[in-house]
């Protein structure tokens, strides 16, 4: 369709004009005997088409098209026009709103603070379709640069929790200033990541025994968290149950790596010094990377900084779930170190991948040498410097 379309657009610009033996279509006739050269785009009789009609028109996958209809109004020289719908100006004075990399929030958000309502539309077959990344380094890529939009909304004039409270209903300015915010989630996850399995490492306990009553605490926050998660995605909104567990594993890698450095552009920015630039998420798919996709094999592949602090992170879990079963075995201290090593383990299951790309794998999706590497020293230089602050 597009090669057709193609060569009668190329065929009308070189030969200057528009012949009606090129058109086959008998109301496409019609409309352009209406084009003479008193045919201007501001004289003209009105003109109403309609290109797409529901009754007729299907797509690929045999489903009804919408209406789509063409309207022009009448134009004459001599009578005076406002060339704009009045109706449409109030959006027009909108327009998008830049000054962030992630306008289509900013302006969602302006948006609503004028007053304006949204509707959800989720119709049963498909509205749109559109692209996404099919590898692990664009997928981080995208959301980090996301995250980095979202903090350059809530630090400016229009901040969410001021502007916002006062010109929307405060829940709602809540609730955009929870996910312009959503990057310093990376600091908790990053002392999670790290902090019980280097002291497991070296043998200090930080939370309290199975039999103390302060456990209790820790198991309903564990479980009231990921139940309610589980609810939302699987419950209420009929996701599976597998795709529920990918998204929980990748909100911890977010954590680890979009996140932070979504802070650490955002921050580098605003002193003015140099950050690691723009980069717009390829979504071109070749078919080796396309085949692992649809299998749902995660690809590495590239050697990109964003894998490291997960790397990194992954090592250090294993090192310490072996390090605590061990001191369990040998000294029976499972009461002292259960929930390190309960965390430990947690992190080395939703690790899994990881530890398949760094060793198993051979084709090419596998993690870069290099970063494995580095990786691996980053973790036994944390650890030397984890004993000197523990055991100055």
């Amino acid at each position: 369709m597009y090669e057709d379309m193609k060569s009668r657009v190329e065929g009308v610009v070189q030969s200057g004009g528009l012949s009606l033996d090129r058109v086959m279509e008998p109301e496409f006739q019609d409309v352009f005997r209406k084009w003479t050269a008193d045919f201007t785009s501001r004289q003209h009789p009105t003109v109403i088409q309609i290109l797409l009609d529901n009754n007729a028109d299907k797509d690929i996958a045999g489903g009804v098209m919408p209406n789509l209809i063409y309207v022009s109004r009448e134009k004459n020289n001599h009578t005076p026009h406002n060339f704009k719908a009045v109706h449409l100006t109030s959006w027009y004075s909108i327009g998008f709103r830049y000054g962030t990399i992630t306008e289509d929030i900013y302006t969602s958000f302006r948006l609503h603070c004028e007053g304006w309502k949204s509707v959800l539309c989720n119709p049963k077959r498909a509205a749109f379709l559109g692209g996404s990344p099919s590898n692990l380094n664009d997928g981080l890529t995208q959301i980090k640069r996301w995250y980095m939009g979202f903090l350059e909304i809530f630090f400016n004039k229009y901040c969410p929790l001021i502007y916002g409270v006062r010109s929307m209903n405060p829940l709602q300015a809540l609730c955009y200033t929870h996910y312009t915010l959503r990057s310093f989630w990376s600091i908790p996850i990053i002392i999670y990541a790290f902090l019980p399995q280097v002291s497991l490492i070296n043998s200090v306990s930080i939370f309290t025994k199975v039999s103390e009553y302060g456990f209790f605490l820790y198991v309903f926050l564990f479980l009231g968290a990921y139940i309610k998660d589980f609810l939302d995605f699987v419950v209420f909104t009929g996701g599976s149950t597998i795709r529920w567990w990918n998204h929980q594993r990748m909100w911890l890698i977010w954590g680890l790596s979009s996140y932070p450095f979504a802070l650490l552009e955002w921050s580098l920015k605003c002193f003015g010094l140099s950050t690691f630039g723009f980069n717009v998420t390829s979504k071109v798919v070749d078919e080796e990377q396309n085949r692992l996709y649809e299998q749902g094999v995660v690809e590495f592949g590239v050697e990109s900084v964003l894998f490291l602090p997960i790397s990194v992170a992954s090592v250090v879990n294993l090192w310490a779930f072996v390090k605590g079963i061990m001191d369990v075995l040998i000294y029976g201290r499972l009461e002292e170190f259960f929930v390190q090593i309960f965390i430990s383990g947690f992190v080395v299951v939703n690790s899994w991948v990881i530890y398949e790309g760094m060793v198993l794998r051979k084709d090419r999706g596998k993690m870069p040498l290099k970063i494995t590497l580095a990786s691996i020293a980053t973790a036994m230089a944390i650890y030397l410097l984890s004993t000197l602050i523990m055991f100055p």
